[in-house]
């Protein structure tokens, strides 16, 4: 090893033929690739104390063939005209190191320092991943990871830092995958159930009313970030699970009375919360759902009681009922915040509207809530056509209060009567109809389950899961799903 003795005594060593390592090495000066290849051969360590440099040599491209170990203490910068081949690991192990690898992936990526090793251009790990110590940072370059990745470590010593426009991504199958990110402090996201999709994970600082504008940041009873989320393809009840650190915990917020909720960028105008429960973990702290996702990016936000997330609309129609002299509005919460009440307003121009009526809220509820208001005082008008615009205003305790989307019923009288019922598949207490009838239930075996007086609801809690069939006076059926 006569040539590595002698590069150890320059300050900047240089190869322009080829050089097999066989054995561990020690470079202590800064080390500079000029064409023609370098092969560490399996088992053997080569460390470099200072940066490695590699570039072309006139027609002559650079290779590093790495079937061993590499450990660097300073940067690695690559150049057009060189390459990456061979199985080997790839140790960083030193303080603000830069690392640009021209394009090429790694097969295995070590990080062993106190610091940071900072992304020049994008980055692909393709075997494994290795946090032991110190922080990959994105900057505004991605970091892509095989399916296949063994991923080792990962803690608020070491992670992925997202700092600026670079994301992580990875593809998830069934079983669950930490993406070791955070932003500062460790934020990490577990994917499961991915059905094999790849997912591009990132976080930013705050967390907003409108995610999107972010407009209005919420300063309290929240986890004080937001975490983005896009899936390459649809997927069907995909796991998402977000931790955090008890740092980002703003004032009011309770762990234990918490839920993780989700906006979906260019179709959300509210977050869409799900049931309130205790997170798990003891640092990071985690809280977690399950949801179908589109190919849409999705922002996710951890909040508790109380934390001015509004109410969320999950359907709002409106039906002719009564062979079009009434109207029945219908609509169903999957959550609420302090909501006292909602107040109907109806228009014949979409521009003016009045009050018709009030239903009472249920003030804050982290669970389905179903609401049916009929309108029997519809507006005279000379001709059979009529256009009403109809919204809810819904008022919290304090009167602060927010307008739901519009919706709209015309007609052209008819004698056609409309049969309707709400909801359908539903779990509550009641169903709506369309029409004041008589009825009968009968199970889908033909079995008559009860019968049922002149209503425009029926009490429907008392019936067991299943499929059932429903006949009016006039002998009208429709099927009713029980779930």
């Amino acid at each position: 090893m006569t040539l590595v003795n002698h590069l150890q005594r320059t300050l900047v060593c240089t190869v322009f033929s080829a050089l097999c390592l066989l054995q561990p090495t020690k470079i202590q000066a800064q080390f500079y690739i000029h064409g023609e290849v370098l092969t560490i051969q399996s088992g053997a360590r080569l460390t470099i104390n200072d940066s490695l440099r590699v570039k072309k040599a006139g027609n002559m491209d650079a290779v590093i063939e790495n079937n061993g170990k590499m450990v660097l203490r300073g940067n690695m910068l690559m150049e057009p005209g060189t390459e990456i081949s061979g199985q080997g690991n790839f140790c960083f192990a030193g303080n603000n190191q830069r690392l640009r690898l021209n394009g090429f992936p790694l097969t295995r990526l070590e990080l062993l320092g106190n610091d940071s090793v900072v992304l020049e251009d994008d980055l692909t790990v393709t075997d494994s991943l290795i946090l032991q110590g110190g922080f990959l940072i994105l900057g505004d370059h991605d970091l892509s990871i095989d399916s296949n990745l063994n991923l080792y470590g990962g803690s608020s010593a070491s992670y992925v830092r997202i700092n600026g426009s670079g994301r992580l991504s990875a593809t998830v199958g069934t079983n669950p995958m930490t993406l070791p990110i955070g932003r500062n402090p460790y934020l990490p996201i577990v994917i499961g159930n991915g059905s094999g999709v790849t997912y591009q994970v990132g976080v930013t600082d705050e967390v907003y009313e409108n995610p999107e504008s972010q407009s209005n940041i919420q300063s309290s009873q929240v986890v004080s970030e937001t975490w983005d989320i896009q899936a390459s393809e649809a997927v069907s009840d995909v796991s998402i699970q977000i931790g955090w650190d008890v740092s980002q915990e703003t004032s009011g917020f309770d762990r234990n009375y918490c839920n993780l909720s989700y906006w979906e960028r260019g179709v959300s105008s509210s977050w869409n919360t799900t049931s309130i429960g205790a997170a798990s973990g003891s640092g990071p702290y985690y809280q977690s759902r399950t949801l179908s996702m589109d190919t849409n990016l999705y922002f996710f936000g951890v909040g508790g009681s109380g934390s001015a997330l509004p109410v969320e609309y999950t359907q709002f129609d409106v039906h002719w009922i009564d062979n079009e002299f009434s109207s029945m509005l219908q609509w169903q919460t999957a959550s609420e915040e302090q909501n006292s009440h909602f107040i109907v307003e109806r228009s014949l121009d979409g521009i003016h509207f009045q009050k018709i009526g009030q239903v009472a809220g249920h003030g804050t509820a982290f669970y389905i809530n179903e609401y049916a208001f009929i309108d029997n005082s519809l507006p005279m008008s000379g001709t059979d056509q009529l256009v009403l615009y109809y919204r809810l205003k819904q008022v919290d305790f304090n009167g602060d209060f927010e307008y739901s989307p519009i919706r709209i019923l015309s007609r052209q009288r008819t004698n056609n009567n409309s049969y309707v019922a709400f909801p359908n598949p539903s779990r509550g207490d009641w169903l709506f109809l369309s029409d004041t009838d008589t009825y009968q239930i009968h199970s889908i075996d033909g079995r008559l389950v009860k019968n049922c007086p002149l209503t425009h609801k029926l009490y429907v809690a008392d019936l067991p899961t299943g499929t059932y069939i429903l006949t009016n006076s006039s002998g009208q059926s429709f099927r009713y799903i029980r779930r």
